[in-house]
């Protein structure tokens, strides 16, 4: 009966148990003693095939508890796999790896003549970090074509967002992202950074939205 049993006592609800007659249980427990005795004899020591420690009475409903966290379960996995699904929209920065950049006349992000670095706050992304998380929309967004529940297979998350590799011993940046800039008074020939091999800058809402 404990193999059937759940945490609380009662039925569980991933188990298919069916009644049966209290004579054929014991004829069943019977057979599998004499079984072991008649290995003994031979000189072999085998445990019995079937034990019954406690029997479960007839009746017993399966667990509500376990059935409403399987329920909980599932329908957590399904909000998870949809959130993938959208998560190559959400960071288009992040997927792009260029500076967010616009025209000082037009106040857009559209390449006409020199550009700037578009006014906000950004946050530092390492460029190991994102490229690991690139491999892991890649592979989403392939598993967003096959029917059903996403399959990742063997691809792993790109874990904490963390930037260590961009702090020196004394806590601050090893880097000066202005600098790039600064360097630039009359504006950007390109969306590249001078240390777009180390990290990449984006927006920090879009960042924030990496660490929910």
């Amino acid at each position: 009966g404990a193999g059937l049993r759940c945490p609380h006592g009662q039925v569980s609800h991933t188990l298919q148990a069916r009644p049966a007659r209290q004579d054929t249980i014991d004829r069943l427990l019977q057979l599998s003693h004499e079984r072991s005795r008649l290995w003994a004899q031979l000189g072999f020591e085998v445990p019995p095939l079937i034990s019954a420690r406690e029997l479960l009475p007839h009746g017993l409903a399966p667990c509500e508890v376990c059935a409403e966290q399987a329920k909980a379960s599932r329908k957590t996995k399904r909000d998870r796999d949809e959130a993938l699904k959208h998560e190559p929209s959400r960071f288009p920065i992040m997927r792009k790896g260029e500076l967010t950049v616009c025209s000082e006349a037009a106040g857009t992000c559209e390449q006409v003549g020199k550009q700037f670095l578009r006014e906000g706050s950004y946050a530092l992304i390492p460029a190991l970090w994102r490229l690991n998380w690139l491999k892991y929309i890649g592979k989403i967004q392939a598993a967003k074509k096959q029917r059903g529940p996403l399959n990742l297979g063997d691809v792993a998350e790109p874990g904490p967002l963390d930037p260590t590799s961009l702090v020196c011993k004394h806590g601050r940046l090893k880097y000066d992202p202005a600098e790039h800039f600064k360097s630039r008074p009359g504006g950007l020939e390109d969306r590249a950074h001078s240390h777009e091999h180390l990290y990449v800058l984006v927006p920090r809402m879009e960042a924030r939205e990496l660490l929910e």
